[in-house]
């Protein structure tokens, strides 16, 4: 295979030599005719002004020796387009990045994180994060209203109080009302003609009195309410665990809040010191470095800035996800 490789290279130099050549004569021709052109008006050795070392080497080299330096100039060039086209060869096996396809795969990924279609379309637009505004003494209101824990934790107490309910009537006498009808009819044949025949409704009444069931009642009575005290401080708890996690989440909010202003304020900064270090460098008043610089520090202020609002919209997610606004279902 590799040999394969190298003939296939060979013929590709080949097929390119004369091309080759015959560019170098060209340029070679070309160069002689600007040099017999132009030899003439070159002033003599002799009348330079001897200056300085590079001065002089320079003068010699563009005076004398003029044709042996271009001439040099253009084999280093023909070696090194030679060199390269020795060394650049195409690798099947390597891997080569396609723009196209990996915009698609990350478009795809995107729609997959987003429980789409992957060939839905991605529209992509800039604009502003848009932080909710949350009141902390409003936001203690919903916790019992809507956090998803709490709701539950409500829900078992309540069914506790039915149960104790239920106990109670376990207590109280029991009447009872059955009612029925019936028809029965009998024919016996003996020799003799007889038939037997009963019908009628059945009613029956039963009252029943718990006389020996005392000590059970007073036992789910008692466990019951351990129950519901029970229930109640880790409702208790609970509540206090959700307030802990709210006003973590606040401070986080109002941190990030703040940090937005602040950095909102550098942006502008950076913007003005960048409108400065532009108008130097035109004026040439500055290099390109200290441009360079409030170029990077505008940056810089742009990526703070835009962290600190995302800090801030996950610090409001996660006050409106604690308060059951919002669910992970």
């Amino acid at each position: 295979l590799d040999q394969a490789q190298q003939t296939e290279e060979s013929k590709n130099i080949i097929s390119i030599l004369p091309l080759a050549i015959t560019l170098c004569i060209i340029g070679f021709c070309e160069l002689y005719w600007s040099v017999e052109q132009s030899i003439e008006y070159l002033p003599e050795p002799s009348q330079q002004i001897q200056e300085d070392n590079t001065t002089t080497i320079g003068m010699i080299l563009y005076t004398e020796y003029f044709i042996h330096f271009q001439i040099a100039g253009l084999i280093l060039l023909v070696a090194m387009i030679g060199a390269i086209l020795l060394t650049l060869h195409k690798n099947n096996n390597a891997k080569y990045q396609n723009i196209f396809r990996q915009i698609a795969a990350t478009k795809a990924s995107l729609n997959n994180l987003l429980k789409r279609d992957p060939s839905q379309p991605i529209y992509a637009k800039e604009e502003q994060f848009r932080i909710p505004t949350i009141n902390l003494e409003e936001v203690y209101k919903k916790i019992d209203e809507q956090n998803f824990q709490m709701l539950m934790a409500q829900q078992t107490k309540l069914n506790l109080t039915n149960d104790r309910k239920i106990i109670y009537s376990q207590k109280l006498p029991t009447l009872t009302l059955n009612s029925a009808a019936f028809l029965n009819r009998t024919i016996s044949t003996a020799g003799l003609f007889l038939t037997n025949q009963t019908y009628g409704p059945n009613v029956g009444l039963t009252v029943g009195v718990p006389i020996f069931q005392g000590n059970v009642n007073k036992t789910q009575l008692r466990v019951n309410t351990a129950q519901q005290k029970q229930q109640q401080l880790e409702i208790e708890a609970l509540r206090a665990r959700i307030q802990r996690d709210l006003f973590i989440a606040y401070q986080e909010y109002q941190n990030a809040i703040e940090a937005a202003k602040i950095e909102e304020s550098n942006v502008k900064l950076a913007e003005e010191n960048n409108k400065i270090s532009t108008e130097r460098f035109r004026k040439l008043q500055s290099n390109s470095i200290e441009l360079r610089q409030a170029q990077l520090s505008l940056n810089e202020a742009q990526d703070r800035y835009i962290n600190a609002q995302y800090r801030a919209h996950i610090a409001a997610t996660s006050i409106l996800f604690i308060i059951g606004e919002i669910s992970n279902f």
